[in-house]
């Protein structure tokens, strides 16, 4: 009936859209089959679907019309497997993350704490004088007088 595109396969990159059933109906008997016709009903079939798909998966529907005239609303169904590529998955999932709103509102937090935390420690050290340690030598006879 349509194709739609496929998304995270290595191997295909569109599916067939097939009815899910055989439609059976009543036309006149002197029709013949090119006046029926199969119309996808195109808010329900999407613009593209991920992998992996199986055979069977129902992905939309269409209308079975007849001199203009709907007869039946049928469901449209994946004509056959579609297995999914690894990194193709992994890359999605790693740019879906980054491409979060509340991923990049803590990164931008961190980004900047950490910015802070360096200002502040540069800051202090340079402003705390370093004391010398000496060391001495028979500190108990230091008070005592000679």
């Amino acid at each position: 009936v349509t194709v739609v595109d496929v998304n995270l396969s290595g191997k295909t990159d569109h599916i067939r859209l097939v009815p899910k059933e055989e439609v059976k109906d009543l036309i006149p008997t002197n029709a013949d089959a090119t006046g029926v016709l199969l119309e996808p009903i195109a808010d329900t079939i999407p613009e593209s679907i991920n992998a992996p798909i199986k055979k069977g998966d129902v992905i939309g529907q269409a209308r079975v019309m007849y001199a203009g005239q709907e007869l039946q609303v049928i469901d449209l169904v994946a004509g056959e497997d579609v297995s999914r590529n690894f990194f193709m998955f992994i890359g999605y999932l790693i740019k879906t993350i980054l491409g979060s709103t509340a991923i990049k509102l803590i990164l931008g937090v961190t980004l900047l704490l950490a910015i802070f935390y360096v200002t502040v420690n540069t800051l202090y050290n340079m402003g705390v004088k370093k004391k010398k340690i000496f060391v001495v030598k028979n500190y108990r006879n230091i008070n005592k007088p000679k």
